[in-house]
């Protein structure tokens, strides 16, 4: 191997490193926010060097514990890439792969089961523009019937379809799920929503008359906040990492 070759091997290892990594410390992060659901949700990101394969978490590990040796590489066919399948989330594949397919601009995927989320996922209204938080969402998010686990080819197709141009889901009766162009942007998004929902279900539960802003207000929030933030998370996500470093100190 020549010397160039050597280096371009290398750099392309770091680039593959770096995002395991961020995937990983996802999962902590949001294990220290108490948002993860013992074994179960997944988060995944696309394969920096190879478009159709990406990385996501076993079945088995709880969120805190996983390390970038850990996760799995699975191309859009649903293959594992030199793993064994004993810890494969199949849900994970018809849920990830079909959305990756569909969406090729998206590097990432998080679905939770928060239980704000979840709670939100119960009502007809959906997510209601009733809070700053919500309103990164306005005119910005989709939702899909529940039916049993995702787990075939048609249903995991209809989810897709159902998130259309959207970077936010709500799966009714089952949680939440946000994608985007990078790992800050998906878990920014993905916080956010679920802010959102632990501000719904409070003011729900204040029987009191709720004040929702006009849809030109909506609108206005709407995009002055996405014009405000051009690399949407990325400094949010600098000072988390900074605050999961202090704790593991």
């Amino acid at each position: 191997m020549t010397a160039h070759a050597s280096l371009q091997t290398s750099l392309n290892q770091d680039i593959v490193f770096v995002a395991k990594q961020k995937l990983t410390q996802a999962f902590h992060l949001f294990a220290m926010l108490d948002m993860d659901d013992l074994t179960y949700t997944h988060l995944s990101v696309r394969h920096p060097q190879i478009p159709n394969h990406y990385f996501i978490n076993p079945l088995g590990p709880i969120f805190e514990e996983m390390r970038e040796d850990m996760l799995l590489e699975v191309n859009l066919e649903g293959n594992l890439i030199g793993n064994p399948k004993d810890n494969y989330n199949p849900t994970g594949d018809c849920i990830h792969k079909a959305i990756y397919n569909a969406r090729p601009e998206v590097n990432a995927i998080m679905h939770l089961h928060t239980i704000d989320g979840v709670a939100v996922s119960t009502l007809a209204c959906g997510l209601l523009p009733i809070s700053q938080f919500a309103l990164h969402f306005y005119n910005n998010i989709a939702y899909h019937d529940y039916n049993g686990l995702v787990l075939d080819a048609l249903e995991s197709k209809q989810l897709s379809k159902d998130l259309k141009h959207h970077n936010a889901l709500i799966l009714r009766n089952h949680g939440l799920l946000t994608i985007g162009k990078t790992i800050e942007e998906t878990f920014f998004l993905m916080y956010y929503l679920d802010q959102a929902a632990k501000t719904q279900v409070k003011a729900l539960s204040m029987n009191k008359d709720l004040q929702v802003p006009t849809d030109d207000i909506c609108l206005k929030a709407s995009q002055q906040m996405r014009q405000f933030e051009p690399n949407l998370g990325s400094r949010d996500w600098d000072a988390l990492i900074r605050k999961l470093k202090r704790s593991k100190q």
